[in-house]
């Protein structure tokens, strides 16, 4: 999201960013020791909402759920 979706109304989804993206943008999508990490090495990333029900799944099978993060 493109803001604390539990804390902004106007937040927008956001379906696919570059890491580069995300910190320019400021979305702090993760922990950013796990997010650098994740960058430095070009593995691309799918952020999920863990606690509502569905979402693990549908990010297994390749659903549309989260936010993929993607290397440069």
């Amino acid at each position: 999201y493109s803001k604390d979706p539990k804390l902004n109304g106007d937040a927008k989804k956001i379906d696919r960013t570059t890491f580069s993206e995300a910190i320019r943008d400021q979305l702090n999508v993760m922990d950013m020791e796990a997010f650098s990490i994740c960058q430095r090495y070009g593995l691309p990333v799918r952020v999920i909402d863990f606690f509502i029900k569905g979402n693990l799944f549908d990010a297994i099978i390749g659903g549309k759920t989260g936010t993929v993060v993607l290397p440069d």
